[in-house]
Formats: C-alpha cells, sequence, structure tokens
C-alpha cells in the first residue's frame, strides 16, 4: 500500500493558497479535495495500475488514448491529473513530477490550457466532439503535449462515440485522451479496442483505515480506531467517501470521537451491538435479543443499515468458525475477531448460514413490508427458533427407519396384443407384477406374494428383492447397455408360460434391442424363475387412459401419506416448502 509522506504534495498547498495580500480571508478545504494524491507515490493501492503507468513514462511508451473504469472514489480522474504532470512536468518527463513548477500549478488548479477536463455527461453530442476535432490540430501552449480527461465518458451517444472513433485511433501525436467511467459495460467494443483498458480496484478497509488515521493525526481529528473503521466499512471501498464522512464527523465534535459517536453522526450502528443482539439470538433468549432490537430501532437507526450491518456480522461469525485462520482471510482487527471467536464457539456454521439465508430474504421484505419493524422481529425471532430444528440428519436417519416410500410403476391394464408373439392365454388373477404395491404397509412385505398363485414354488427365495431387479442387475454383469435399457420397461410380470415386458409405444429402441438380445433376457429369466419362460413385449400408451390417472391418484395417496408425518411436516416448515399435492386429475 502505498501512502502519503509527510511532506505534502504542492497542489494541496496551491489548493489551499488564498489571496492574503487582498484581505481575503482563507476558504476552507474540504478534505477530499485537500488529500488528493498529487503524484504516484500519494497514490493508495492500484498498484497494478500505478506501475504500468510509471514504466509507460520512464520508456516513453505513452498511449495515445487509456480508459480508466471503476467504482467512484477509487482515484481515476486523479490518476489522470498525475499522467498528465507526469508528462508535461517541467523537469519530466518523470514518474515523480515536482508538483513546484508552473505546469504542474496550473494543471493541479484546472487552469492549463493543454490539460483539459470534459465533463461526458454535459458535453455528449456529435457538435462537441466536433469541436474537439477542430482543436486537437493546434501545439500545446505550454506543455509537452495536450491531455484530454474526459470524466463520466459513458454518457456520451451513439453517435458522438462513433464520430470520435477515427480521432482515438489516429490521435495526432501532442494528444493523449484519458478517458475515465464508473460503467465500462456501456462503452461501445469499437472504443475499447482502440484504448489502453485500466481497471481500478475497490480499496480494502485496511487501506482506508490507514490512510485516514494518516490524515486525522495531520489535520488534528481525535478519531479512535473503531471510529475509523466504521468509517471505512461504510464507505464500502471508496476512498473520497470515507474522507467526506470524516469530515461531516469531524464538524460534529472537536473533542475525541468514538464509535459511537460516529454512528450517531452517520446513522450507522455499532459492531457492539450487534454482536450483543447475535449473541442473545445464539443463546435463545428472546427477551433480550427483542429488546436489544428495539433500542437499535428507536434510536433512530434505518432498518436496512441494521440488516446489513447484521449481514457483516454474521459473514465474520461464519468464516471465523470455518477457517483455521480467520485473520488471513477477514480485514478486521484483533478484538473484532476476538469477539467474534468467542460468539461463533457457541453455535454451528450450519445455524449462521441459515441465519444468512434469513437476513437475505428479510432484506428483500423490508421494501414491500408497511412496518418495518415487525419484519425484523419475525426475522430475529425466527433465527431464536432454529434451535428447534431437527437436524437434517437426524431427519433422514428417522425416514430411513419408518421404510421406503414405495412409488407404482406397474400397469394392471388388460394386456394388448404382443409385438414379438401372441399371448395365449388372457391375463387371469393369477397374473405376478412385480412392482411395490402403493400402500406403505404392504413396501415390507414377500415379494413372493406376488407370483401366481400368492406363492412362488418355482422361485427362489427373494425376500423383498424385486426379481425383475434381480434379473436386470445380472444383465448387467454381461451387458451394461442392454441393462440400462431394461430399466426403462414400464412393467413385467408372468402370463402363463410368457415373461411379458410392457414398453413405451414410441420407444422403437427398446423393441429393437430386446428382440436383438431375446436370448440373453430369457436365459436369465430362465435363472431366476427355474423355468423356460417366452419373451413377449408389448407396447403401451405413455401414462394415458386410466392406467395413467390410476397411477397419478396412487402418487397422490403417497404423498398424502408422506405428508402426514410430523417429521416431514417440520421439514417443509423449515425450508419454507409447498405442502401441497396433485389432485386427482393430476393437474
Amino acid at each position: 500500500m502505498n501512502q502519503k509522506t509527510d511532506k505534502e504534495p504542492a497542489h494541496d498547498q496551491s489548493e489551499l493558497s488564498s489571496d492574503k495580500a487582498g484581505g481575503k480571508a482563507e476558504s476552507y478545504l474540504v478534505i477530499a479535495r485537500k488529500w488528493r494524491p498529487g503524484s504516484f507515490a500519494d497514490v493508495v493501492g492500484q498498484r497494478h495500475i500505478v506501475r504500468s503507468l510509471k514504466n509507460a513514462v520512464t520508456m516513453n511508451r505513452v498511449a495515445g488514448a487509456y480508459l480508466f473504469s471503476g467504482m467512484r472514489g477509487v482515484g481515476k480522474t486523479s490518476m489522470a491529473r498525475i499522467l498528465a504532470k507526469s508528462i508535461n512536468c517541467a523537469k519530466g518527463p518523470t514518474v515523480t513530477p515536482c508538483g513546484e513548477c508552473d505546469i504542474c500549478r496550473e494543471i493541479t488548479k484546472g487552469s492549463s490550457l493543454d490539460v483539459v477536463e470534459i465533463d461526458g455527461a454535459s458535453n455528449n453530442s456529435v457538435a462537441e466532439v466536433r469541436e474537439l476535432r477542430e482543436q486537437l490540430q493546434y501545439a500545446p501552449v505550454k506543455c509537452r503535449k495536450k491531455v484530454y480527461i474526459i470524466d463520466e465518458v459513458h454518457m456520451l451517444s451513439t453517435a458522438a462515440f462513433n464520430a470520435f472513433l477515427k480521432t482515438l485511433e489516429e490521435p495526432p501525436p501532442h494528444v493523449v485522451f484519458v478517458m475515465a467511467t464508473t460503467e465500462m459495460t456501456k462503452i461501445p467494443d469499437t472504443v475499447l479496442s482502440r484504448c489502453q483498458c485500466f481497471e481500478f480496484r475497490a480499496l480494502t478497509d485496511a487501506q482506508i483505515t490507514g490512510r485516514l488515521l494518516e490524515i486525522a493525526k495531520k489535520e488534528k481529528i481525535a478519531l479512535t480506531d473503531a471510529g475509523l473503521r466504521m468509517i471505512a466499512r461504510r464507505a464500502e471501498g471508496s476512498m473520497r467517501d470515507a474522507q467526506s464522512l470524516m469530515d461531516q464527523v469531524s464538524a460534529y465534535d472537536a473533542g475525541d470521537i468514538d464509535e459511537e459517536t460516529v454512528g450517531m453522526v452517520l446513522g450507522l450502528v455499532s459492531r457492539e451491538k450487534i454482536w450483543a443482539l447475535l449473541l442473545a439470538v445464539i443463546q435463545k433468549d428472546a427477551d433480550a435479543a427483542i429488546k436489544r432490537l428495539h433500542e437499535i430501532y428507536y434510536a433512530g437507526y434505518d432498518a436496512g443499515v441494521l440488516v446489513k450491518e447484521m449481514f457483516a456480522a454474521v459473514r465474520i461469525l461464519t468464516i471465523t468458525k470455518a477457517a483455521s485462520s480467520p485473520e488471513a482471510l477477514l480485514d478486521e482487527a484483533a478484538d473484532t475477531l476476538k469477539s467474534a471467536g468467542e460468539i461463533a464457539s457457541k453455535t454451528s456454521i450450519g445455524k449462521l448460514q441459515l441465519f444468512y439465508e434469513i437476513l437475505l430474504k428479510t432484506e428483500s421484505r423490508l421494501k414491500l413490508a408497511p412496518n418495518t419493524l415487525s419484519v425484523l422481529e419475525m426475522a430475529v425471532i425466527k433465527m431464536i427458533r432454529l434451535d428447534d430444528v431437527v437436524p437434517i440428519d437426524e431427519i433422514l436417519q428417522r425416514l430411513k427407519s419408518v421404510g421406503p416410500v414405495p412409488v407404482q410403476t406397474a400397469r394392471t391394464a388388460p394386456v394388448s396384443a404382443p409385438v414379438s408373439a401372441p399371448v395365449s392365454a388372457p391375463v387371469s388373477e393369477r397374473q405376478a407384477t412385480y412392482s411395490p404395491r402403493p400402500k406403505a404397509e404392504d413396501a415390507h412385505r414377500d415379494l413372493a406374494s406376488h407370483a401366481p398363485g400368492g406363492h412362488a414354488p418355482d422361485g427362489p427365495d427373494t425376500g423383498a428383492q424385486d426379481p425383475w431387479k434381480t434379473i436386470i442387475s445380472a444383465i448387467k454383469d454381461k451387458k451394461q447397455a442392454l441393462g440400462s435399457l431394461l430399466e426403462k420397461a414400464v412393467d413385467f410380470s408372468i402370463v402363463a408360460d410368457q415373461a411379458v415386458i410392457k414398453y413405451r409405444k414410441k420407444d422403437g429402441m427398446f423393441r429393437d434391442g430386446c428382440e436383438k438380445n431375446q436370448v440373453i433376457i430369457e436365459s436369465e429369466i430362465e435363472k431366476e424363475f427355474k423355468k423356460k419362460l417366452k419373451l413377449t413385449l408389448v407396447p403401451v400408451e405413455d401414462d394415458s387412459g386410466n392406467g395413467g390417472t390410476e397411477k397419478k391418484t396412487a402418487d397422490n395417496e403417497t404423498k398424502k401419506e408422506m405428508l402426514g408425518d410430523p417429521i416431514v411436516q417440520k421439514a417443509v416448515e423449515i425450508f419454507e416448502g409447498r405442502p401441497g399435492y396433485e389432485n386427482d386429475t393430476g393437474k
């Protein structure tokens, strides 16, 4: 991190100077302008850009057009001014402009005839671009090169961009364009391809805090470390925002400014209050949690700010709980990490993640709720009630103990005409189907009772194992593709001396595959039932007619039974599922 040195840059002094000889009082200059970077060494962060530009100046490889993009207040325009001074300084070109020569002072004050700053929002038409192109032909007055700094360049119209393309591609040798934007996605690709593009990154809280601490010492502002960190969090990566906030806070009190004062002035909630609220939630102390919530809310803090601070606190707790070295991952002070570790030790990672999900939904509901306090109260109560939740592992274990939930796949409709061979006898009461019954109480019955005649004297003792699944498994061992194909069967049954396999009528590949491998299939069926059975393939419609309706009705009955289980109901409530099921018509 590059920080400001004790020697203030010359541009700061020039902006602070006043016409004392004329008797004019010295005007106050806001911190954001007074402490604006004047050289590459003053820039905080953005090392990748600083290095590239310094090398370009040193090696005399300055491009004709640059595009600086990034969020507000991270130094785009300041970097453009520094580049202009580095190119044109009387002692240069140099990466350390003196800040004292006439050229540096004029660039700093914005009065240079050769370094022109243009507001793209108010000069966005083709007429302005044409006027600019006419000015380019004239040589610089004092400087080595003319530098045009176009701020908010994304505001230019499409026609203006098109009129600007040729100039960007082949600018005069004495001209350098530096464009800045906060919305790079709005810049046409034709413009991007003609520029060297640099993306400015948001500053970390530590970088902002370090810079504010240095400024506070020189400005003699008594800000505590906790107060500085709060300002840095509120700035959300913008140095200019942080400096403006510090200016605002310093005007409130000339004495010591702590975190409580900063929170009151800026409408921010101190981390200690958030810790206390979350600790009460984790300890299932509803009275204390609601009381602390009310204290924060009625102190005038915005509900959205409160939720945002809780987001940040839960994130710190979660990473502290999950990581072995949170200090290397979190940009937080040592005392903050210590407090987070103590609180995180009283809960689990799973619960903290659920806290985050609840807060995420709460943030969206705040925009629609007429009473934001009620939304916050319900969120806090819901987080407290998470202790009553049965862990998912326990739910799964208890569901397993109940037994598998059967799903009917068999078709019991009369068998239509077979494809490969005619059925010699009608389907009788002794027909066997090896699909589970739709009722849960039948799930564990011996599958032998489904055999013709209610028993299986000729077959093996399969217990609860489905014979059809056993056949498929054996075929897979020999021919994986064939076994996977047979899994698509709609139904399998024994009719007299025939093994009937029903398949979907439109599935021609199933029929062809079975016919080509008929010998293998019949062999495995014979091994399973200890007798020779003729393979018969029967096509059926896809879930049409009464068969499809009967299946959906059976499935709905199964769903009703499942949803009647108190464990399943609790899981639906926890995960905010929709405890509905299809009606008998399947709609």
